[in-house]
């Protein structure tokens, strides 16, 4: 289990988003709801309300990945794997680089788009400030 997060300095932001899990899969239409710290901490809920279909949380100890929708919940210490787009997009967003094989763009300051070369696994939509 990850330990808390900090209760101040947290930056909310809510929006929408298209997510493709690879090549072949379909799109799913959701919301979307960032939550980053300076510490480099975030906390990710891709949802389709009432239902959350991935929530992602990290930290400088750790990270957690779960789907509600499967009895799957993955966890890790240190930085999260680079495969993962959730917590790519944290790292972009946060004024990082995108990891090798994203390719990571901002049409406008709310929107952002975002596709790994190899999966084929992309996310595109936009946050409110």
């Amino acid at each position: 289990m990850l330990p808390e997060f900090p209760t101040d300095g947290w930056q909310l932001r809510q929006g929408q988003a298209v997510w493709k899990a690879s090549y072949r899969a379909a799109e799913v239409a959701g919301e979307l709801t960032l939550a980053t710290h300076p510490t480099g901490a975030a906390s990710i809920e891709f949802a389709k309300p009432p239902v959350s279909l991935v929530v992602a949380q990290q930290t400088a100890l750790g990270w957690r990945l779960e789907s509600p929708t499967r009895p799957r919940v993955y966890t890790g210490r240190g930085q999260p794997p680079n495969r993962i787009v959730w917590f790519v997009l944290a790292r972009c967003l946060q004024g990082r680089p995108a990891p090798r094989g994203w390719t990571f763009e901002r049409p406008t300051p709310d929107a952002f788009r975002m596709r790994h070369a190899g999966s084929g696994q992309c996310l595109e939509g936009y946050l409110g400030p």
